[in-house]
Order: C-alpha cells, then structure tokens, then sequence
C-alpha cells in the first residue's frame, strides 16, 4: 500500500469526523427487538475501497439488558476497537503498525414493554476512552460514525429517544424514534463546543417460524448545533439488514449496514458483521 494513500484515508476519515461530529445510537436495539434480558456480542468489519487493501479495521460492542423494574430495563455497554495498517519504511520495507482503543462505557434506561405504546430511553457514556490512541479513533469514524461518541476521547454523552412500537399478532414488530443527542467535551472547550444532534430510527422486524428472524431499518442524525454546513452535511443515514437464528436461549446472526452518506460511502463499501445474543432462562428468548 503507497504511503500517499495512507495519508489520504487520514484525511478522509477526518473529513468523516467533522462531517459527522460524535453520534448517535448507543447500543444495536436490533439485536434485542424484544427486550428480553441478556447479553450480547456484536462484531463488525467495515469493507473499504480497494485502494484501502492494506488498512484493516474490526470493532466489538459487548452489551447487557437487565430487567431492573415492572416497566425498565438496564442496560450496560462496553466498545472496543482495533486499527492496522501496512506502511512502507523509507528503505521500501513493510511494515505492520497496529493500534486498539477500550470506548466510552454506555449506561442507560429504557422501557421494557412489549406491548404496542411509546418507547423511551435515556442513557449516557462515561469518558474513559484513551486520547493516545488517535489512529484507532479515526478508524473508529469508519466502522461506526453513527455511535462515533462511543470512542470518542475526553467525551461525555447524553442521550434520549422516544417513539412507538407496534407488534402484529403475527409477531411483525414496528419501532420509530427520534431524541436528541448531547456532546460535552471535557477538556479543551476553549476549541470543543458543546453540541447537540437529533438522532431518529426507523425498524422492522419479522419472526414468522419462531426459528428465524429478520428484517431492517433505517438509523441516522442531523447535526443542530453547527451553524455552516449545508442540509445535505447535516444529515447522514445508514440502512440495516440483519437476520438470526433461535437455538433454544443463543441466537447468532449476521447483519449488514450500508452507508447512505457520500462523504461516506466514498471510502466505505460495507460494513459487514456477526454477533450473538445469550438470553437468561428467566429473561425470555426476545420473542
């Protein structure tokens, strides 16, 4: 891989950054539509542009959900992320640099119900993720620029979302949110502002033979509190297609996210991923 393309994807991913700012959804809620109680690994894989071959970027999400009361659920959270590249010495040798970074953990609240009804969640992350750690950042605007706040350094994360769930008789479920999202830079605030960002979600989900399930949806944001960019910078969006499978309280599964941004979708290709959701036998199975 030529160094001036390393550079290049810096600076891109950088771009993505400010376009960006440090975004939205906490947790994947399609890996738990049922908000039944347990815990979850998720796996991504963002396939790049092939003049990116050399650049390798993987992320894990582990997460839990606790039924706390009659009404809520707990929800726990911790990212973390690996970066390596292929760079060419001044001699012309290669060479391998890797780097990881452990994110932001994620803390919240939301409504346990199942029924048909408004849905709400409030949570927050706590600022531990390393400021070092500036290429596995970067990379972390790739694999996941819609819950960039989840690695970002010296960052702390407010956020709600409200909205309306309807689940069929035949077991089709339906979820549409939106809430805000609040971004307080813990350091530097002389150049960091504090900033506020609208996230919504559209999902759909079907489990039509009780073995599998399917469906997708659409996340994104719009960026409020910055006053010089277009409509167009504003709003960025991914889809989401995922499918699993039930074995008795372990469901694994696979899921694709395609960007929808072209500030994105210029260096991303795909993001390709695997997870596993373990149910407690007193939690349910999440349908």
């Amino acid at each position: 891989m030529q160094k001036g393309k390393l550079l290049f994807l810096r600076f891109a991913v950088i771009g993505a950054v400010l376009v960006s700012s440090q975004v939205v959804f906490a947790h994947s809620d399609w890996l738990n539509p049922q908000r039944g109680q347990g815990i979850f690994l998720e796996l991504n894989r963002p396939v790049l542009k092939d003049q990116y071959d050399g650049v390798g970027i993987w992320s894990f999400f582990l997460s839990g959900e606790l039924e706390i009361g009659r009404t809520s659920n707990l929800i726990l959270e911790l990212p973390y992320i690996t970066y390596s590249e292929d760079r060419i010495t001044y001699y012309g040798d290669i060479t391998s640099h890797s780097e990881s970074l452990v994110g932001n953990p994620y803390v919240g609240l939301r409504s346990s119900s199942t029924d048909n009804g408004f849905t709400w969640e409030v949570g927050g992350r706590l600022p531990i993720a390393d400021k070092e750690s500036v290429n596995a950042f970067i990379a972390a605007a790739f694999a996941h620029y819609l819950r960039l706040e989840a690695f970002a350094p010296k960052t702390v994360s407010m956020r709600g979302m409200f909205g309306y769930r309807y689940t069929s008789p035949e077991g089709l479920i339906v979820i549409a949110e939106a809430g805000p999202l609040f971004d307080i830079p813990t350091e530097d605030r002389d150049i960091n502002d504090d900033e506020l960002l609208a996230d919504f979600s559209f999902q759909i989900w079907a489990n039509p033979s009780n073995v599998v399930y399917f469906g997708g949806g659409l996340n994104g944001r719009f960026w409020i509190s910055e006053d010089d960019l277009s409509f167009s910078d504003r709003l960025v969006a991914n889809a989401i297609f995922a499918a699993q499978a039930q074995f008795g309280q372990v469901r694994p599964g696979l899921h694709l996210i395609v960007p929808l941004s072209n500030n994105y979708f210029d260096v991303v290709n795909v993001i390709i991923g695997a997870n596993v959701a373990f149910f407690f036998p007193s939690g349910g199975n999440g349908w």
